[in-house]
């Protein structure tokens, strides 16, 4: 590509017209103003961009093209560490931008693979995230030059296509766009008549994404620093989304975003994000939240676990000779990759105690996690949620059945431990007095007893086991604690978000409905002691990927006319009604599906109803288990939801 095709008058003439290739060398002109731009070759999907062009690769099994490791940002490298993305439109671009020789002589960029993940600590017993690259490829696994996206089409389009873009979790320490293949959600789309292009990107996490602590805090305020920029990521790849899509066969006026987790949790703060004003963007028009309500332990950056995760990453470096904040900055802004990545590993090694079982999977014990802020997070997401600053889109929300027991050690012999380590992982409050403390720990074990046959998994009997089992010992309160931790971090503020949805929604304060749902059939994969686990949705809308391991394995069991295949195809139908209408319902592997609505208005509706998947047995049931413990201890005591900051 010559450098002419850069100029703003050569994109100009691009923008207005496209240029198809047609049997006996007939050229014909045709502006086509719903689609992708550029010239077509016959080798496969290309797609010119503002940016450059980008090739893709045609996948006929599945009857889709997909382009990957497309760059969204400039790398946040040396001064734009721990700042905000820049956008690739902004520049000055940097003399290179393909550090990794994916440009061929033609200027064409080979989009076939995926980019690097970006710079992690991943704790056993999860795997490393390393996409899969072409033998020969100059391109790291891991990067810090990791802002990339990935674009997933229907081989065929006769018009603008819905787009739904997906956000990765992964407890905002780890996780990558990679594991992601939507393959089956696409195919699934084009065969129902619904087609749907889906989008996948990644963002920084760790440190790199959300470092806090007073040093980080202090410079925040003069304008050194940005907290939270791995929000901030996913906002500049939504950016990109809204800008580029439309030449790749997209709606920019019909975007979903949706994850699962922290990923979920993500969209919760884009929908809170400038107390629901997005300033005119309109980046997304609906939204989904798998297992990912606002989260909590959302605390100031000077907050007393933000300050000691801060420190055990300064301690390794160079940088912790230096007193002042600013110093500490610089300093690390010129550290290399290497010195960033080993502080960032101790770091997490050192608050997860990855040695100790009953410590590392403390969920608050991650550390650096988002942290509020001027923007994303002003303050409380428990006071913004029941304000209504939050952005009116329609809304899918849900959990799996069993969502604490991938996150609950296995060594909580006695009560003595449980409520050492409950402690631990709950509790993040720095002013509780000792009698708050004392309340909020003998509320939390009363809500949640040590019964086993009240523990999760809550239905052992679907993976072989028993209601009065422990598993790991006869006086193991495992099950007590995974119910206790599943139901605080996500069953909960679920729960409470669509109650202040509808009673809004009632009131005439929003205009968008909202839907719930509870997964309940277990993954053929995954371990008994697990039920249906954190994550089990994920193996029903995406294809596993052999890099990647959530404690099951990486196996597709969708086997024509298994439980799992029925349940695979009714989950994706209906995200694909949601993500083409703005509500799931609409064929016939998805029952009616009311919208959760408040008690007593309507009163011809069923107040709180939400849809059980299970295979065979797709049921509507009411969102009002273990409400005495979810709802009024962990939302309506004050002393208990404040100290969990809620």
């Amino acid at each position: 590509m010559s450098s002419d095709d850069h100029s703003p008058a050569a994109r100009r003439s691009i923008l207005g017209s496209t240029l198809l290739l047609l049997p006996h060398a007939i050229l014909i002109a045709a502006t086509i103003a719903s689609t992708w731009l550029g010239t077509v070759p016959q080798t496969g999907p290309f797609v010119r961009l503002e940016q450059g062009s980008f090739k893709g690769v045609l996948d006929e099994q599945y009857q889709l093209e997909a382009f990957r490791g497309i760059r969204y940002a400039l790398p946040p490298l040396g001064n734009l560490r721990f700042r905000r993305p820049k956008m690739v439109w902004e520049g000055p671009l940097p003399d290179r931008l393909d550090p990794h020789n994916r440009t061929g002589s033609d200027g064409v960029f080979d989009a076939t693979y995926y980019g690097p993940s970006c710079g992690q600590y991943v704790p056993p017993p999860f795997m490393a995230y390393r996409p899969p690259i072409p033998e020969g490829s100059a391109q790291e696994a891991s990067s810090e030059d990791c802002l990339s996206v990935n674009v997933f089409r229907p081989s065929t389009m006769q018009k603008r296509l819905p787009v739904m873009v997906w956000i990765y979790g992964g407890a905002w320490l780890m996780g990558a766009d990679f594991p992601y293949e939507p393959t089956n959600l696409v195919r699934r789309s084009i065969v129902n008549g619904q087609p749907i292009i889906v989008v996948t990107f990644n963002y920084r996490v760790g440190v790199y994404g959300f470092a806090s602590g007073p040093s980080m805090a202090e410079q925040a305020e003069k304008g050194n620093v940005d907290l939270n920029v791995g929000l901030h990521d996913q906002r500049g790849a939504l950016r990109w989304i809204k800008r580029n899509i439309a030449q790749f066969g997209g709606d920019p006026d019909s975007i979903t975003i949706a994850g699962e987790s922290s990923g979920g949790q993500s969209v919760s703060f884009h929908l809170l994000a400038d107390g629901g004003d997005d300033k005119g963007e309109n980046l997304f028009h609906r939204a989904i939240l798998q297992s990912g309500g606002s989260s909590m332990a959302i605390t100031p950056p000077t907050a007393s676990r933000h300050l000691l995760h801060w420190r055990a990453f300064l301690a390794p470096t160079p940088c912790a000779r230096f007193a002042d904040s600013f110093d500490q900055i610089q300093c690390l802004r010129e550290l290399p990759a290497v010195g960033l990545s080993q502080a960032n590993t101790r770091a997490k090694m050192y608050v997860l105690g990855v040695h100790q079982a009953a410590s590392w999977r403390s969920p608050t014990f991650f550390p650096f996690w988002p942290t509020l802020d001027k923007e994303f997070i002003t303050k409380s997401p428990f006071e913004l949620w029941k304000e209504g600053k939050y952005k009116d889109v329609p809304l899918l929300m849900g959990n799996v059945l069993d969502e604490g027991t991938a996150f609950t050690p296995h060594d909580l012999h006695n009560e003595t431990v449980t409520r050492a380590w409950m402690k631990r992982a709950v509790v993040v409050k720095d002013d509780l007095t000792p009698a708050d403390h004392r309340h909020v720990l003998k509320s939390i074990l009363k809500a949640w007893p040590d019964d086993p046959e009240h523990g999760s998994p809550f239905r052992p009997e679907l993976t072989g086991g028993q209601p009065h089992d422990r598993i790991f010992g006869e006086e193991n309160q495992f099950k007590r604690a995974a119910a206790a931790i599943g139901d605080i971090i996500f069953q909960a503020p679920r729960r409470y978000q669509l109650r202040q949805h509808a009673q809004h929604q009632a009131a005439g304060l929003k205009r968008s409905a909202a839907w719930s749902y509870l997964l309940s059939e277990p993954s053929p994969g995954g371990q008994a002691y697990t039920g249906v686990s954190h994550g089990t949705d994920n193996d029903l809308l995406f294809r596993p990927m052999a890099q990647y391991v959530f404690l099951r394995p990486p196996v597709d069991y969708r086997k024509p006319g298994s439980r799992w295949a029925v349940v695979a195809d009714s989950m994706m139908d209906a995200w694909i009604n949601f993500v083409n209408k703005g509500h799931p319902n609409g064929g016939k592997n998805v029952p009616k599906w009311p919208y959760y609505a408040a008690k007593g208005v309507p009163k011809r509706s069923r107040p709180h109803t939400m849809l059980q998947f299970q295979a065979y047995n797709n049921t509507l049931i009411t969102d009002d288990y273990r409400e005495e413990a979810i709802t009024k201890t962990l939302i309506e005591d004050d002393v208990v939801r404040k100290a969990l900051a809620y």
